[in-house]
């Protein structure tokens, strides 16, 4: 498959485009981070980084923006299958790195989580979006945040009324892959697609986002789907078989996986690709 990258300069809307065959290859992005006004999260001191690819034969292209687990950049393959999922699929990608910068390698332990939190991933997509906003090969109307376990909690983070005052309908729709829902009330109302298996005991989010959502009042905008007998990493190929990290399990789940693949296409069409 053709990938065309852009790599940009921080701050700026300057694109420098490259053709060639590639799995997965990209041009990195570094981004200035800034405060967003009204959130607690904290801006990185060093601009934050991620690798970008554009699909072929697609421009302005619709972004989605997705955001890593508690381990950070993996090096499994996983959001490098992501991106080319997503450039199949007709969407700009960006693998953003939201602890390199900070040096920071791991936030999975109980020692570690406060290092960088899921609030700070998610001001950290907000500015990603800002910049590539101004990329002309990016349609500014039409981005989207996929995160996964810790980057999953960040994705429902970016959903908080707080973000959307500070940029409103900057990011259309958000993907949580099995992260854990903070209780609180501040939901904003963008749409909002949760994927996590019932046997899920890693931030609990079969728990946790059920009390999310019933603290919303229901709403039409949060769409859920639960896997009976699934665990967490279900999507993740590294996990089979399964294994266990922190005390929790995780489980690659074929059938999970690739139902859950259509339902996220599904959704980022119908928010993405039909939005403007």
């Amino acid at each position: 498959m053709k990938r065309i990258v852009t790599g940009i300069a921080a701050g700026l809307g300057i694109g420098l485009l490259l053709a060639g065959p590639c799995a997965f290859a990209g041009e990195t992005v570094e981004i200035a981070t800034v405060q967003i006004p009204g959130a607690t999260a904290r801006p990185s001191p060093r601009p934050i980084s991620g690798r970008l690819t554009l699909p072929s034969g697609v421009r302005p292209a619709p972004l989605v923006i997705l955001l890593h687990t508690c381990g950070g950049i993996d090096r499994n393959g996983h959001l490098e299958g992501w991106a080319d999922r997503l450039g199949e699929w007709g969407y700009a990608a960006l693998v953003l790195d939201s602890f390199t910068a900070r040096g920071v390698a791991n936030a999975c332990a109980g020692n570690k989580k406060d290092l960088v939190t899921p609030g700070d991933q998610a001001a950290d997509a907000i500015n990603a979006a800002l910049v590539l906003s101004r990329n002309p090969a990016i349609d500014a109307g039409r981005i989207g945040v996929i995160g996964f376990s810790f980057g999953g909690a960040a994705a429902v983070n970016v959903t908080r009324k707080v973000f959307q005052k500070a940029q409103p309908g900057l990011i259309k729709a958000a993907v949580a892959y099995y992260g854990r829902c903070y209780e609180d009330t501040a939901y904003g109302g963008m749409p909002l697609l949760m994927l996590y298996g019932d046997r899920d005991d890693w931030g609990d989010p079969p728990g946790t986002c059920q009390r999310f959502i019933t603290a919303q009042g229901e709403p039409r905008t949060i769409e859920r789907h639960v896997y009976p007998g699934v665990y967490h990493a279900f999507d993740q190929t590294f996990a089979n078989p399964g294994k266990v990290q922190e005390g929790h399990r995780m489980q690659y789940d074929y059938e999970a996986a690739e139902d859950s693949f259509q339902r996220t296409r599904v959704f980022l069409d119908r928010n993405l690709k039909g939005a403007r």
